[in-house]
């Protein structure tokens, strides 16, 4: 239904649900264990998401508007994997390639109105739209706008994602932070107020294991267990 609620209220169609998060965008989604598939290696989670659809968030298959008062799969964020012969040919059975390997979510991060996705494998994908009018500010890690999730490759291989307002970021294995996005109040951690379509790295951090993102700014957790944060500061 669309009735607001004081008190909690299952969610329905939902089970074996290992996380969920909620986004600004009036969209929820979660990590949901996925069943097993024989001949099949699984690593990871499927995505599960409801609410609205505006900018494809809550379906990720290309369409656009309405919402979805039901959670519903995103069969577009996994890796698939595919039976080769000796030769490096797929192999196809009645026509379709035999999967052999499938890879899943691990963590979800939802921006105002774009959704990023981290697979088990430190691939990250992105979908939604990236703000900004007449030019887009990048959120989604690269200038065009798709409407489902899309692979952004300077973002991976990553250990963690964060999706502020109208940007986006990522902690990456070998330590460094990327940011996309919206930069006017210093988001990108760059040392500039120009927007960045494209993942460019936060200055100065090298050994980050954690990235957050609040509406214009971010926060590292680093090695050492300290914390860098960068960003607007208007409340301190």
């Amino acid at each position: 239904t669309t009735n607001a609620s004081n008190v909690p209220v299952a969610v329905k169609g939902l089970k074996n649900v290992v996380a969920v998060v909620a986004g600004n965008a009036a969209l929820s989604c979660a990590l949901v264990k996925p069943a097993p598939v024989k001949g099949v290696k699984v690593t990871g989670y499927d995505v599960w998401c409801w609410g609205m659809n505006n900018y494809g968030l809550v379906r990720g298959n290309g369409s656009y508007n309405g919402q979805s008062l039901v959670p519903v799969s995103i069969p577009a964020i996994w890796d698939y994997f595919y039976k080769k012969d000796a030769k490096g040919k797929e192999i196809k059975v009645k026509g379709k390639p035999v999967v052999v390997e499938k890879i899943g979510a691990e963590e979800l991060a939802i921006g105002g109105t774009h959704v990023l996705v981290r697979l088990a494998n430190g691939t990250v994908k992105s979908w939604g739209e990236a703000w900004g009018s007449p030019k887009a500010y990048g959120a989604l890690g690269r200038i065009k706008n798709p409407f489902k999730p899309t692979r952004v490759p300077e973002w991976g291989p990553a250990v963690s994602i964060a999706a502020g307002t109208k940007f986006s970021c990522a902690a990456l294995k070998n330590g460094k932070v990327r940011c996309a996005g919206d930069n006017s109040y210093g988001a990108m951690g760059n040392g500039t107020r120009e927007k960045s379509l494209m993942p460019g790295d936060v200055s100065g951090i090298t050994t980050a294991s954690k990235v957050v993102a609040g509406s214009q700014f971010a926060c590292a957790l680093l090695q050492d267990q300290t914390v860098q944060c960068w960003g607007a500061n208007s409340m301190g």
